[in-house]
């Protein structure tokens, strides 16, 4: 049985969200069928204690250190970092492998990849979904990309590494984006122009984008296999976001705290912004270890007025929220932040 190989790449600010994608790749991995997840990083930019957290996830995870200086010259713009080369590389980086599921670091895997994993790949060169077209990306596509074909979505892509190192895909890539500094999505714009159709477009349940959740080919669909969070927020920033819960549920207590500033900056006067983030926090105490997550991290009590949630670092109470008949109040660290419940 043929193995699956999914790749990640990352820098340090995406080791937190592609921790949690990992986690979700190995939940949902079926069968017996042998898997290997790998995370390819750039060694200047992920720090000793991200790469150990990685291993320890699981046997099946891998790291490949790289050094990405040769990319430098290409540019970045935006929430864009120059990571996103990395994938340039793989068809050489793998050079012992026909084909690898490449995933971003913002996705979250909510079914099985096997049917998705056996595409077809006669005379393509990748698998993948394709990018709704607004108003103002379309202009840009059509116009200034000059894409007459259909745009796909580079987050979520099955790459045939045999076909692309035969025909040199990785240096087209680097001398198409290097002649082009103005890319509004550097390397997705240069997938798409240089791949040029070669591509197989596959059920948009494998690469379902957020930002475009409410389009066609989106809009319909209930069970996606793949959700990408592809917009300018993101679910470790903000807990409030749409689909949230899939990629907080996938979070270890160690990384909820670390979530835990980004998610108070971000609180709303709205009542499911706070509930995702109580219930994420009340699911981890619910481990194996949960009296020891109750008394050094967490604590629930229900009084007269209402519940009240404590959130503690090794015993000390770092915050609490109380949830009265018509009224939020939170304490952090002396400070009171009270609202009317809608």
């Amino acid at each position: 049985m043929e193995s699956m190989h999914i790749v990640f790449v990352t820098d340090g600010a995406f080791a937190l969200p592609v921790r949690a994608a990992i986690r979700s790749v190995l939940a949902n991995a079926a069968g017996d069928r042998p898997l290997t997840v790998y995370v390819v990083y750039d060694r200047e930019q992920v720090c000793s204690a991200d790469v150990e957290q990685f291993t320890a996830l699981d046997a099946s995870v891998r790291v490949v250190p790289v050094t990405n200086r040769h990319r430098q010259n290409l540019h970045s713009r935006a929430h864009y970092s120059h990571a996103m080369y990395l994938k340039y590389d793989l068809p050489e980086l793998f050079s012992n492998l026909d084909r690898v599921l490449y995933l971003d670091g913002d996705v979250i895997v909510n079914g099985d990849l096997r049917k998705f994993y056996d595409t077809d790949l006669s005379n393509k060169y990748a698998a993948v979904v394709e990018n709704p077209l607004s108003s103002d990306v379309a202009k840009y596509v059509r116009g200034q990309l000059k894409c007459t074909g259909r745009y796909l979505n580079s987050g979520v892509m099955l790459f045939n590494l045999a076909t692309m190192r035969r025909d040199k895909i990785p240096h087209r890539l680097a001398e198409f984006t290097a002649a082009r500094p103005w890319l509004a999505m550097p390397d997705q714009d240069a997938f798409c122009t240089v791949l040029d159709q070669r591509v197989a477009f596959v059920d948009a349940t494998y690469n379902l984008m957020v930002m475009y959740r409410d389009l066609p080919p989106f809009k319909n669909i209930t069970q996606p296999r793949i959700i990408h969070y592809a917009s300018g927020r993101k679910p470790w920033k903000d807990a409030g976001m749409y689909a949230a819960n899939e990629f907080l549920r996938h979070l270890s207590s160690d990384d909820c705290c670390a979530c835990l500033p980004a998610w108070l900056n971000t609180i709303r006067a709205n009542n499911s912004t706070v509930d995702n983030r109580l219930l994420v926090l009340e699911r981890q105490a619910r481990n194996p270890w949960r009296h020891l997550a109750h008394s050094l991290f967490y604590e629930k009590q229900v009084t007269t007025d209402g519940v009240i949630r404590k959130y503690k670092l090794m015993g000390l109470t770092l915050a609490t929220m109380q949830r009265t008949n018509i009224r939020h109040i939170l304490r952090f660290l002396g400070i009171k932040i009270s609202w009317r419940i809608k």
